[in-house]
């Protein structure tokens, strides 16, 4: 292979994954290099290996990069699968920046290097996931020529796409939305979760894409993907599975996979929401028990509440009927990491099983429905929209192993009536498990068998949850959106052309500190000096999107109130007027609610309850709780674990530690240099006349001989003794002395998977100088130029 052609793509992907492509996958590559344009849907049946349309997108952008977009973005809104997706990407890039590529990589990666005048050394495309809220270093924002992979939200990419970038800045917003805008192709996975965004898309694409004055190279596509795509309009470019992927003996077995499912109605009482969830929770979890006690080794359970999937791993934990882990999208994704390091051996496709293992419980909401790659032996579902249900099975026996897999779907007694309106999946709850009923049982959902099923009853009509449409994107909207930094007023809230009217508001992200107490907040409310003693503790060790959980803003608002927050699903719900009363702020409990410190760069404020903004990272005294199981848990008062030390390690390459006893790790703090180390803000008099500088250099050095090589927090130890800065704060909660954090002053080369929400040192320079303001005008004046040529103007 010595040029990159549709042929090479089979060499690429064998050299990347150590397996080749599916036929599906090579088709799309040469119908894109023929057509130079993706097809507006991929419907692909669960289990095919769609997220493979990330490789694919890189190696066609390779092959000609006057046609295919710079950006390519996977959306989906299931934060479990973000992650996911990430992984995927990351693993392409360092495949691709190894010491030994193989031949078609190296010559993908040469080709991805030239579009943007890289060096050979540079990396040859950037990793990103897009959260909202938080500073971040140079990543996928910091320049339009490069390269990216990222993977995000609707309400992340959406919002930035309106030029109101959740978490985003006023002075960065329209950078955000002219880079989504334009050389992007959007792919938007499990489209009919997201339906109203797709009109949006398309609206955009259709009526405003195109109306510079002076055009852009047109590189904007939209790629509507899901196993379960519905209705798609006249003109629309379909690409299907054909007879030859059919025939491929490794996806032939997943697709004649029987997936038998036995109904049951449990019976709840009407009008008393804790004891039906209590009922329903008791007969989810014997029915788990029993698949296990069957033989089921890892047998998965998915219901649609956050709530009800906490309750369920308690009572599967109590039960002792083997090991239990939750998994929702209300994570940490340091937490999740660390479980899924542990589970992802036992359950990922492809495992060798072990009938003599014991038995695992795997307690889930909807953030696993879409492209995660879990392998149940059994599943138990509440019954939810055909479609959804169509989703979870896609995790049961996801490869065909086992041929015949065993299932159980449950429904409250409540939740059967076709009068039911269910928060999330509407009529089509109801219009399901009447259908379900009515097929021959046990219900069979592999993928081919309920395909058959769907067409003899008419494509399932009423099954699907009913289409949200957006509102019209008239260009009063347009206008309003395009001016930034000031807002004008009135200012449309972009999240009804997201996820359509009446769908829930935006999220807020949540980040604990340990050095942050509630005291340190009600002092920092009234006491600007104090106020800016926390914000300096926060620039050192700045919040980061590894280390917070994303939850609806009035669950927050509810829960710093002292209030129960609402039970939600991990996907947007329907949302009516009567809904904003009951959620929003009450003045009755105002004096009794607890505040936060509501984080940015340019704006950090200590904020009560009723004045968090939409999109906000709220940093709160991990003494308040609201973590079980390592999942979002607001009755939880434990203390939560403060892990922003490890998180800016792992996310930014930089080591920092704060030297507080209750911060340091266990095994730095069994270190016996630490006891007086401790005493750095001079509570100890005599250990005070050290330099603390000094002691800190000696207590490292101590470190750096004392820690194994396998302690993760060896690497974090040995870059703060090749140089640190100590910067001086007061002591938490008021107290006497005072605490030191340690920085390092250099970075390890460290990918950044997050996207630069705020322009401040974007200019900065390692080492302080002159720069004349004619050498600064060339300077960018030369850069503008390479970046106009690199992008084709």
């Amino acid at each position: 292979m010595s040029i990159l052609d549709a042929a090479g793509f089979t060499d690429f992907f064998l050299e990347v994954h150590g397996v080749r492509p599916f036929p599906w996958q090579q088709r799309l590559v040469s119908q894109l290099l023929a057509d130079r344009r993706w097809p507006d849907v991929l419907a692909l049946p669960t289990g095919t290996g769609k997220t493979s349309v990330l490789d694919i997108g890189l190696y066609c952008l390779a092959c000609a990069p006057e046609r295919f977009a710079r950006r390519i973005v996977l959306v989906i809104d299931r934060r479990a699968v973000v992650d996911q997706g990430a992984d995927r990407a990351a693993h392409v890039l360092e495949v691709m920046s190894g010491p030994h590529p193989g031949r078609a990589t190296q010559l993908v990666a040469s080709a991805l290097r030239a579009i943007w005048g890289a060096p050979d050394d540079a990396a040859p495309f950037e990793v990103a996931v897009m959260r909202g809220g938080m500073p971040r270093d140079d990543a996928w924002a910091a320049r339009p020529d490069r390269p990216v992979v990222a993977v995000s939200t609707v309400d992340q990419v959406g919002s930035r796409l309106l030029f109101r970038g959740y978490g985003v800045s006023g002075r960065m917003a329209s950078v955000h939305a002219g880079l989504i805008g334009n050389d992007t192709v959007i792919l938007l996975d499990e489209v009919h979760l997201s339906v109203p965004f797709a009109l949006t898309l398309i609206a955009l694409r259709d009526r405003w894409q195109r109306r510079a004055e002076q055009p852009l190279p047109n590189r904007w596509d939209i790629v509507r993907m899901s196993a379960t795509p519905g209705a798609t309009a006249d003109g629309d470019v379909v690409f299907r599975l054909d007879e030859t992927d059919r025939e491929d003996a490794v996806l032939a077995r997943r697709l004649t996979a029987r997936k038998l499912a036995a109904l049951q109605v449990v019976s709840v009482p009407a009008r008393d929401d804790e004891n039906a969830t209590a009922a329903f929770v008791r007969d989810l979890s014997a029915c788990a028990v029993d698949h296990a006690s069957r033989g089921s080794r890892v047998v998965g359970v998915v219901v649609n509440r956050v709530d009800t999937a906490r309750r369920v791993a308690l009572a599967l934990t109590e039960s002792a009927a083997g090991e239990v882990c939750l998994l929702t999208g209300r994570m940490r994704a340091l937490d999740r990491d660390e479980v899924m390091r542990e589970l992802r051996p036992r359950i990922e496709s492809g495992r060798t099983r072990n009938i003599d293992a014991k038995a695992l419980f795997v307690v889930a909401t909807q953030c696993i429905e879409a492209g995660a790659d879990f392998d149940f032996d059994a599943l138990v579902t509440e019954c939810a929209s055909l479609d959804a249900l169509q989703q979870r099975f896609g995790r049961l026996d996801r490869l065909g192993q086992l041929g015949v897999s065993p299932a159980s779907v449950l429904v409250r007694s409540t939740h059967t009536s076709l009068d039911y309106q269910d928060p999330v999946y509407e009529s089509a709850l109801a219009n399901t498990w009447l259908w379900l009923q009515q097929q021959p049982q046990p219900v069979d959902f592999g993928i081919e068998a309920m395909a058959a099923a769907l067409v003899r009853d008419g494509d399932g009509a009423g099954l699907f949850v009913e289409r949200q449409q957006a509102p019209l994107l008239l260009p009063t909207y347009i206008d309003l959106w395009a001016h930034t930094h000031p807002r004008p007023h009135p200012d449309p809230d972009p999240a009804d052309w997201l996820h359509g009217p009446g769908r829930s508001r935006p999220d807020v992200q949540l980040v604990w500190r340990a050095d942050i107490t509630a005291d340190d907040l009600r002092d920092a409310e009234a006491d600007e000096g104090r106020r800016d003693d926390l914000i300096r503790r926060l620039v050192a060790v700045p919040p980061s999107s590894l280390e917070s959980i994303t939850i609806p803003i009035y669950a927050a608002r509810q829960w710093l109130e002292g209030r129960q927050p609402e039970s939600f699903a991990d996907v947007v719900e329907r949302y009516t007027d009567a809904d904003e009363v009951k959620r929003g702020p009450n003045a009755a409990l105002m004096h009794h609610a607890r505040l936060a410190l509501q984080w940015r760069v340019q704006d950090t404020s200590v904020v009560a309850p009723s004045d968090i903004r939409p999109g906000a990272t709220l940093v709160v005294p991990a003494e308040y709780g609201g973590i079980a199981l390592r999942n979002w848990s607001p009755t939880s008062t434990d203390v939560v674990s403060d892990v922003g030390d490890w998180a800016q390690w792992r996310q930014r390459g930089r080591a920092t530690l704060r030297i507080e006893r209750d911060l340091l790790p266990p095994e730095l703090l069994a270190v016996e240099a630490t006891t007086g180390l401790l005493q750095l803000g001079g509570v100890d008099e005599e250990a005070a006349e050290v330099a603390p500088r000094r002691r800190v250099q000696d207590w490292l050095r101590a470190l750096t001989r004392g820690l194994p090589q396998t302690s993760p927090w060896k690497r974090v130890v040995d870059q703060l003794h090749d140089g640190f800065r100590l910067i001086e704060h007061a002591a938490i909660g008021g107290a006497d002395g005072g605490g030191f954090t340690v920085v390092a002053t250099h970075r390890v080369n460290s990918r950044d998977w997050d996207a630069p929400t705020e322009d401040d040192g974007a200019s900065f320079t390692a080492t302080p100088r002159a720069v004349t303001l004619q050498q600064h005008s060339r300077d960018v004046w030369r850069w503008a130029a390479h970046f106009a040529r690199s992008v084709g103007l």
